[in-house]
């Protein structure tokens, strides 16, 4: 299971190495690269006013989830046994089945119920056109999202989409994946002048802070501008 849920739990960016948060109106994206495997982390997230919190997220290019996090001080927790009822104010009504507990999560019976809960929206690696229920949100003003609570009460709750369309864009890595709108080539600059300036004129020191770029070039030249950022900044040449 990949873990992205986690992060978004903390909510405190700063205090997450290499993690940049952009506003989206009322959606945030969450950037993350992890400084040991370089693996990135892209969420998209809400939090409505009763506490609640819906993320989109992704880890490295590995499937895109969707997560229903429901408020600690709510004590609510949400049954992975019935699927959740996502309904759009356009009038277009969705199904989240297969719902799973991720690690770290609040629950007593970990096959039963948790005060958060995610599922499998789409593995762009398989193939096949964007889900229908991404399309929705994107091009959607509100959802509700409906769902049974331990004693099989069903309840719901809402969510803003305004935002929601350029937020996800990023999540599906169709837009710039760092605030400061980057290029794998002008980081690839930025990382050599800042190559030079460090080595404070010792060659070797300078030598091997460019072969981190070369590695980086190898490794995620290709990728996303996240993970190249992030490959920059586990080389130590950013």
């Amino acid at each position: 299971m990949k873990p992205w849920l986690i992060l978004l739990a903390l909510l405190i960016p700063t205090s997450l190495p290499a993690a940049e948060t952009i506003p989206f109106d009322h959606w945030t994206v969450l950037s993350r690269a992890d400084p040991a495997t370089g693996e990135i982390t892209l969420a998209a997230y809400t939090r409505n006013q009763e506490g609640h919190l819906l993320a989109i997220g992704q880890k490295d290019n590995g499937p895109i989830d969707g997560a229903l996090m429901l408020s600690g001080a709510s004590g609510l927790r949400a049954q992975t046994g019935q699927a959740l009822e996502l309904s759009l104010s356009s009038g277009s009504r969705f199904q989240a089945e297969g719902l799973r507990i991720p690690r770290g999560a609040s629950s007593d019976n970990p096959s039963d119920a948790s005060d958060r809960v995610e599922w499998q929206i789409w593995d762009k690696r398989v193939g096949g056109s964007l889900p229908a229920l991404i399309e929705a949100l994107r091009q959607g003003q509100a959802l509700e999202v409906a769902y049974r609570d331990e004693q099989g009460e069903r309840r719901q709750t809402g969510f803003s989409l305004k935002g929601a369309d350029r937020a996800l864009a990023w999540v599906l890595q169709e837009g710039p994946m760092t605030a400061s709108y980057h290029t794998v080539d002008t980081l690839s600059e930025e990382a050599a002048q800042m190559c030079r300036r460090n080595a404070n004129g010792d060659a070797g020191r300078m030598d091997a802070c460019f072969d981190g770029i070369v590695t980086c070039w190898d490794k995620r030249g290709s990728g996303s501008v996240a993970a190249f950022r992030g490959c920059l900044r586990t080389e130590g040449a950013l």
